[in-house]
Order: C-alpha cells, then structure tokens, then sequence
C-alpha cells in the first residue's frame, strides 16, 4: 500500500503526458507558421524594422558618444648584422672581441625581449613618473612585431593628440633609459668579474717574477741566454786549448830541429842568448869577429910562425877569454860550456839560429803557460756549468712561465678594453625608425566603420528573416510527419 501511494505521487499520469506533449506540438507551430498567418507578413516586416533600427542605433550611439582616442604611432628597428674589433699586441699576441648578430639565433629573438621590456612595470613606471602621472593611467602600449623584419610597431592612445604624443615620446624615453640603465648593470657585473679575473692573473705575474728574481739572486745568473752565454764560453776555452797545443807541437818541432842544427841543446841556447844580448859582451864579440877575420887574411899571406899572424892570434885568444869571463858572470856555466858557445857565436848564420831557438823555446814556454790557465779556466767553468745546469733549467721554466703569464694578464686586460667597447652584446642597438608621430585625426571612434558595420548587421538581419520566411513550407512538412 505505502508503495502504491508513493508511486501515484511521483509517476505523472499518461494522460497528462501525453496532454502536455500534444500542447507542445501546438505552440511549436504556431510558432513556425505564426497564430495568425494573415498577419504573418506584416509581423515579419515589424521584427526587420525594429532590429536594424537597433543595430542603427547602436552604430550611431556609438559614433556619438564613445570619447574621442588619438593614437600616436612611433617605429623602431634592430640591425641585423654583428660587429667586432681586434688588437694586435706587440710579441705577445693578438687580442679580439666579436659580437653575433642578435638575430643570428633562431630560438632567440630579441624583438620579444624588447616587446617584453616595453611593456614591463618598471618601463611603463617610469614613463608615468615622467608625465607626473599614476602608472595605472598611463594607456598599454599595442606592439607589433612585423614578421622577417626587424622592426617593432608601437602605438599608443591619448585623449587627444598631444597627450598620446606624449605618451610615446614618454614611452620612447623610458624604454631607452632602462636600455642604458640593464647595460651599465652588465657592465658593471662584467667588469666586476674581470677585475676578479684581472687580480688572479696579476697575482700569477707576481708570483712568477718574484720566483725569478730569488733564483736570479741565489745563482748570479739572470737569465737562460747567460747560461748559454758561459756554455758558449766553456766552447770557446776548450777550442782555444786545442789550437794553443797545435801552437805548443809547432814550437816543440822547431826547437828541437834548431837544437839538431847547432849541436846545442835548449839550456845551453838560452844561456848563449842571455850572454849575446850583453852590450859589453856583444861588442867583445865584434871585435873577436874582427880579429878572426884579420887571422884568416894573414894565414893566407904569411905561414904559422908569422909574428902578425901570432900577434892576431893571441888577440883573439884574449878576446875569447875576456868573454868566457863575462859568460861565467852573466850564466855562471863553467868553462867547458862557454868555449864552445863562443865558437859558435862567431857566425853570424848561427847566431841567427840560435836566437830562433831561444825565441821559439820562450814562445813554447808561453804557449804551456797558457794552456795551463785555460785548463784551469776549463775545470772552473764545467764545475761551474753543473752546479748552474739546474738552476738553469729552473730559471728557463720559470721565465716561459712568466711569458705565459704575461701573455695572458696582457690579452686578458685588451680583452677587456675590446669588450668595454662593446656595450650592445646583450642587448642589441635599437633606433627610432618614425618618432611618435601627433595624430592628425581621432582613431575611435570610427563612424564610417561603424556604419558599415551596421549596414552589414541590418544585412544579415534581413536575410536571417528570410530564411525564416521560406522556411515555413519545409517545416509544415516535418510536423506532419511528426
């Protein structure tokens, strides 16, 4: 029963279902053919005139009432080509800076930055504070980036046409400041950075340098060349060894053929020289040549026993005993030593061959002099090259080190002079293509659009109410079926 009750109080009836679906049958055609068709036409014409008087009416109500806008456009262009510059550094190198194309990157665009920058609140702030203006009254700049170009359409509204002068000049000026402001920022945080890097490189210089003045100072060496210098030295010193003992073979050849020649030997030879360079026994040995040769003129003219030619003989036998006497003086050699040196002075040839001996044997005597103190002068420099010959090799690393650092610290700093020049890298070199231009004419409202808007509305209005004119026939049809 409970069940029953709650269905008869849910479930509509099927007469009244079916009720309510025949009425709506009803008004659905009435709908479509109209409660009374005679009057249908008239009805028709009625909805036309009344929908496009008030499409007509908005246009107008429009047209005469929205505020007057002025639209003030300006142009901007990027260049597309990069830019770079280089510094050639005497002996050290060659330092460059080349800056890329903005546009040479597909996934980057720096138009988009630039859209982004003009319109963000800083540069949008600024431009209003420039106006003495709140920024939420300050109009949204429209942006239009033409496609393969690279220019940026800007455009902004006024309510009349110098205020929207204003505002791009404004605009202009506030998006350029902040240019200038976020490059200085670049540079600042660049130049930060390069100062760092600047102070790293120095300390690497200092380093270097003072490690090669302590080695220079530890070892009396300044530099590798130096070194090469005393090598070259010791080279020199060990050739001119050799050529003194091909001097010292030569003078020990000719001593000993002079000796060979005057039946003498070296010692007997120097003494015989010290004697011939005596004054008073040279000019006794003049007269004993004098008086030898008067001997052999009158043992040609006279025999043995010629009072004159003894006379002569006795002479010269005093003149051989004064200088034997003079000899022991000077040499201190003894009798048999001396006679025979006299005999062999009285000829001149041999004389001449006995000073070359003593001449040749002195050289000789020099020449061992001086291949003693070159060998000395030898051993002192290899001692000396080895103890150097690392110091050496320290001193050559160190000094390519400072080289290096020196090239490094010196390109970095024109590295650095290059870069500051380029102060576009990041944001590239924008120029007013068109200044804000000052509207001649309003750019809202638009009557003449407007109307044409209307007139197109009214239009479309007119043939929808056509279509359901001629709609009628078919839709008759269909409810029938139905």
């Amino acid at each position: 029963m409970v069940l029953q009750k709650i269905s008869s109080i849910f479930r509509p009836r099927q007469a009244d279902l079916f009720q309510a679906r025949h009425a709506g049958k009803g008004l659905v055609r009435k709908a479509i053919s109209g409660f009374d068709p005679e009057g249908r036409g008239w009805r028709y014409v009625g909805l036309g005139l009344l929908g496009s008087l008030l499409i007509f009416g908005l246009a107008i109500a429009y047209a005469f009432f929205t505020p007057k806008s002025y639209t003030s456009d300006m142009t901007l262009i990027m260049p597309g080509a990069g830019a770079g510059s280089s510094i050639n550094l005497s002996e050290i190198g060659q330092a460059s800076s080349m800056t890329a194309s903005p546009f040479s990157q597909a996934s980057l665009s720096p138009t988009e930055n630039y859209k982004r920058i003009i319109t963000s609140r800083r540069v949008l702030g600024r431009a209003a504070a420039n106006l003495d203006m709140k920024v939420e009254a300050f109009p949204d700049p429209s942006i239009k980036l033409v496609d393969q170009t690279q220019l940026m359409m800007i455009k902004l509204s006024g309510a009349d046409p110098a205020d929207a002068e204003r505002y791009a000049a404004a605009l202009l000026d506030a998006f350029l400041l902040e240019l200038e402001e976020l490059r200085r920022g670049e540079m600042a945080i660049r130049e930060d950075v390069y100062q760092r890097h600047i102070a790293e490189f120095r300390e690497g210089l200092t380093r270097t340098r003072t490690a090669i003045l302590s080695t220079q100072s530890a070892s009396g060496i300044v530099s590798i060349d130096q070194y090469r210098d005393i090598v070259g030295e010791l080279e020199g010193l060990r050739a001119e060894v050799e050529r003194q003992k091909a001097m010292l073979a030569e003078a020990v050849g000719r001593i000993t053929t002079l000796a060979s020649l005057l039946g003498i030997d070296e010692a007997l030879a120097v003494q015989a020289f010290t004697i011939f360079t005596d004054p008073e026994a040279k000019e006794l040995m003049n007269r004993l040549a004098t008086e030898r040769s008067d001997i052999a003129a009158l043992s040609l003219r006279f025999g043995d026993n010629h009072p004159e030619l003894r006379k002569a003989e006795r002479t010269a036998a005093s003149l051989i005993a004064a200088l034997i006497e003079r000899g022991r003086l000077l040499t201190g050699l003894g009798d048999d030593a001396l006679v025979p040196l006299f005999q062999h002075a009285a000829a001149a040839e041999r004389g001449a061959l006995m000073r070359d001996l003593v001449e040749t044997s002195a050289r000789r005597g020099a020449i061992a002099a001086r291949i003693s103190e070159l060998t000395w002068q030898i051993e002192t420099a290899v001692l000396r090259v080895e103890n150097l010959k690392p110091v050496a090799a320290r001193l050559d690393d160190l000094e390519r080190d400072h080289l290096i650092a020196e090239a490094v610290f010196s390109s970095a700093l024109a590295r650095i002079d290059t870069s500051k020049t380029d102060v576009f890298q990041s944001y590239p070199l924008v120029q007013v293509l068109e200044a804000p231009s000052l509207p001649t004419r309003p750019s809202a409202p638009m009557p003449k659009l407007a109307l044409a808007g209307a007139l197109a509305a009214s239009i479309l209005w007119t043939f929808m109410l056509v279509l359901l004119w001629i709609r009628l026939p078919v839709l008759r049809v269909i409810l029938k079926t139905v």
